[in-house]
């Protein structure tokens, strides 16, 4: 079974316990007070007390998931090209146009 702790509780659980992530829902003045949308926000503390908060995510696990990468490997993370390319379809696309 792969590791896939951005949708799998199971695995992202241990992850919360672990590095103590704060997850809290994005918050917004509306016309009625706060509101809160479908976006979630991870707060960290690393390194000798420093605070991380995360860009707005889809979903509290890949808020989560975000947090703990800055906590082992910093602010800016190097992709290799072969993981950042999506792959080429195995049968051609029929929606799409002839040049």
């Amino acid at each position: 079974m792969p590791f896939r702790p951005s949708t799998d509780w199971a695995h992202a659980g241990p992850l919360l316990r672990e590095y103590q992530v704060a997850l809290n829902p994005e918050a917004h003045y509306g016309d009625e007070g706060t509101e809160t949308s479908e976006r979630w926000i991870a707060n960290i503390y690393y390194s000798g007390g420093d605070q991380y908060t995360t860009e707005p995510a889809r979903n509290e696990l890949v808020a989560l998931c975000r947090a703990v990468v800055v906590t082992k490997f910093g602010d800016w993370v190097s992709v290799p090209v072969e993981l950042s390319v999506a792959p080429e379809p195995a049968y051609p696309r029929t929606d799409a146009a002839v040049l």
